[in-house]
């Protein structure tokens, strides 16, 4: 039987790994935007990119697709959407 101390142990360890996780999205999500608004990117190569993106973040956070869906799905949905916009007014 656990201690009181090695169930903490658990708990803190799995925390630091569901941190580490987000941070990973996070980070992966700034560079996501980041590219898209560069313009070096095709629309095609954009929605690769988000679709890349999207698997990754499902792969770490299998439960997850609606929350992905409102938080990062929009957020790429607006870069792509600025990046149409830029595009149309450049022609």
């Amino acid at each position: 039987m656990r201690n009181e101390g090695e169930r903490g142990e658990d708990l803190s360890e799995e925390f630091r790994r569901e941190e580490r996780k987000i941070r990973e999205v996070q980070l992966l999500s700034d560079l996501v935007v980041g590219l898209v608004n560069s313009g070096g990117l095709s629309l095609f190569e954009c929605t690769l990119l988000v679709q890349a993106a999207k698997r990754f973040v499902l792969a770490r956070f299998p439960d997850k697709e609606e929350l992905y869906e409102m938080i990062y799905g929009s957020r790429f949905r607006r870069a792509i959407g600025r990046k149409l916009a830029l595009s149309a007014e450049r022609n």
